[in-house]
């Protein structure tokens, strides 16, 4: 098994807990792991990165001005965790995630992200 070659399917609306475990498995990896939890955490910049590099581009915007890797991981949760359950509501996963996308649009490229 070669690690460096290590990949994982991007983040869409209907792969979190499989996304979700894989990139928890890549942050102890690399031992950014604390990043996910910590904003201060000095490997922060290269977990929020892994983050966003992992994602599909629609879910991108969502997170991309969070500045942090728990932030991040935060909102993707908060969105996505609750469809990751076993019959989960997928139409209404992308009501929420057009919702958001909606948002993003019409706020432009400097919008703030809370």
């Amino acid at each position: 098994m070669e690690l460096d070659k290590f990949t994982v399917e991007k983040l869409n609306s209907t792969n979190y807990a499989l996304w979700s475990t894989k990139i928890q498995l890549f942050m102890k990896l690399k031992g950014w792991h604390a990043a996910l939890k910590d904003e201060k955490s000095p490997d922060d910049d290269k977990a929020f990165s892994a983050i966003a590099l992992s994602v599909d581009n629609s879910i991108l915007p969502l997170i991309s001005g969070l500045g942090s890797a728990s932030a991040a991981w935060k909102k993707l949760e908060e969105i996505y965790a609750a469809y990751a359950e076993e019959g989960a509501d997928f139409d209404k996963l992308a009501e929420e995630q057009a919702k958001y996308e909606a948002v993003i649009a019409t706020a432009g490229p400097d919008m703030e992200h809370q």
